[in-house]
C-alpha cells in the first residue's frame, strides 16, 4: 500500500512538473510577441515530452512491481501458500462447509498478500506452510 502511494506520489509529481513547464513557455510566448510561435512549439514539445516521461516512468513502475510479485510467486514460500490455496479450494469443492470456505480464503488471502505486498502471512517465522497432504 505504501509503495502504491509512492508510486502516485511520483507520476504526481512529474505531471506537476510538466504543466509547470507548460506554464511557463507559455506565459514567455505572451511576453514576446515574436517568438510566439516558436515559444508555443517549445511549449507543445515539452508537454508532449512530459506525457511520454509520465508513460515510461508508469511502465517502468508497473513492469518491476510486476516483476517483484512474480519473484515472490516463484519462491518456495509463495510455491507453498499457492499449494495450500489450491488444495483448500479443492478440498471446499468436495467437502464444502463453513470451516473449509474460511480456510480456502485464508489461505488463498495469505497467497494474495505474500505475492501482491510480500506481507509474510500472520503467524509465519519465514518456514514453509505445510499443505493438507502433508499433514
Amino acid at each position: 500500500m505504501q509503495r502504491a502511494n509512492l508510486i502516485r506520489l511520483v507520476i504526481a509529481a512529474v505531471v506537476l512538473c510538466a504543466v509547470a513547464v507548460s506554464y511557463v513557455y507559455r506565459e514567455r510566448a505572451s511576453q514576446a510577441p515574436a517568438d510566439a510561435q516558436e515559444a508555443e512549439a517549445i511549449s507543445n514539445r515539452a508537454a508532449a515530452n512530459a506525457d511520454d516521461m509520465q508513460q515510461a516512468l508508469s511502465d517502468a513502475i508497473s513492469q518491476k512491481l510486476v516483476s517483484e510479485e512474480q519473484e515472490r510467486m516463484d519462491s518456495p514460500l509463495g510455491q507453498a501458500l499457492s499449494r495450500m490455496c489450491t488444495e483448500w479450494t479443492d478440498f471446499h469443492e468436495s467437502h464444502p462447509g463453513e470451516e473449509t470456505a474460511a480456510r480456502r480464503d485464508a489461505a488463498c488471502r495469505d497467497l494474495r498478500r505474500w505475492v501482491n505486498d510480500g506481507e509474510m502471512p500472520p503467524g509465519r517465522d519465514g518456514s514453509q506452510p505445510q499443505p493438507i497432504s502433508s499433514r
